[in-house]
């Protein structure tokens, strides 16, 4: 496999603050802000972003000042390493940094995937630590959407409108903080992935021509707990005491995989690889908006609109209601407190 050689100060500063961080194909995530990604190659490297509240920069000096305000490291000690401007414009347009050796990741190719008939591990992890419904769990199976690899990782397949792999999530069933970091699991998007998540209601029968709505969520496993919620029946919605989705026909349902940055590409791929164009779109009953209740599922509202959709909804689990003193996040902690 073929490699590069970079030089980088945001590696360099925080090997200088001791802040632990891996490194992945051509990025690096925090260990302790595991949503904090930094681009290492190409025309974005030393560019950093927190997908989970959208906070992003362009430089080491961006975010040793942004990580002070975090408490990960002492705002003094960020102020002398970064310097003056001055200081910092001479540093950045130097060759200097941590010298790193990275490889090329290619494409993965999708027609050559090993897959583990026995989905015991996907299944356990699915039905025992996310909740979902061992019904929802088999009809995506049988959908062909949900496979175990080599590892016992689930993933979440992408298909374009011919039924045929063009990328995939990777979920793992395996909970382990010093591999992982605070999220606990592998969570990656293998290299090369067009496309996203998505199933569709059953009474979708011929095409996605057919589609009258969408809803989006931000990952493949919200998306499952959305469907779960939305198909009980109004007795138990009544008996939760929950505000719980309501169902609708005709319905695609979208996982972007990611937030605010990824809705471009969402509507590109409905444009290019599902014959859904703008005109559709905008015409149908509605988009349901419903990423996780937090900033940066807000943005991706925000967004839409400012592309000229007007037939929105947006949607958070329990309708903002607390649960125990706390906003409840995205589905699957709903799902999680629904089945208490």
């Amino acid at each position: 496999m073929a490699t590069v050689e970079i030089k980088s100060k945001v590696i360099e500063m925080l090997e200088h603050f001791h802040v632990k961080y891996n490194i992945n194909n051509s990025g690096a995530n925090l260990v302790d802000f595991d949503s904090l990604h930094i681009q290492l190659t190409g025309k974005y490297a030393e560019s950093w972003k927190r997908w989970s509240n959208g906070v992003s920069g362009r430089n080491y000096r961006d975010l040793t000042l942004y990580l002070s305000t975090q408490g990960i490291i002492d705002e003094s000690e960020a102020k002398s390493y970064v310097g003056s401007w001055k200081e910092a414009e001479l540093k950045l347009n130097s060759n200097t940094g941590k010298s790193l050796v990275l490889e090329e990741v290619e494409d993965y190719d999708f027609s050559q995937m090993v897959t583990n008939p026995d989905l015991s591990k996907v299944k356990e992890y699915l039905e025992g630590t996310r909740k979902l419904s061992p019904k929802i769990v088999e009809r995506i199976i049988d959908l062909g959407v949900l496979v175990q690899d080599g590892r016992n990782n689930a993933r979440f397949l992408w298909k374009n409108a011919n039924n045929e792999t063009i990328g995939a999530e990777v979920q793992g069933t395996v909970f382990d903080k010093e591999r992982f970091g605070t999220r606990g699991t592998i969570k990656q998007i293998l290299h090369g992935s067009k496309g996203f998540f998505w199933i569709t209601s059953k009474d979708i029968k011929d095409n996605l021509s057919e589609v009258q709505n969408i809803v989006i969520t931000e990952a493949p496993i919200d998306t499952l707990s959305y469907v779960e919620l939305s198909l009980k029946g109004n007795k138990l919605k009544e008996v939760s005491g929950l505000s719980l989705p309501d169902a609708t026909p005709k319905t695609m349902f979208i996982a972007m995989s990611g937030s605010e940055s990824k809705v471009d590409t969402t509507i590109n791929n409905l444009n290019s690889l599902f014959g859904l164009d703008n005109n559709k779109l905008k015409s149908i009953n509605s988009i349901v908006i419903a990423t996780d209740n937090d900033e940066a599922g807000n943005k991706v509202m925000d967004k839409f609109k400012a592309l000229g959709f007007t037939n929105l909804k947006r949607v958070v689990p329990n309708m903002n209601k607390e649960v125990n003193g706390e906003i409840v996040k995205d589905w699957n902690d709903l799902l999680k407190i629904f089945k208490k």
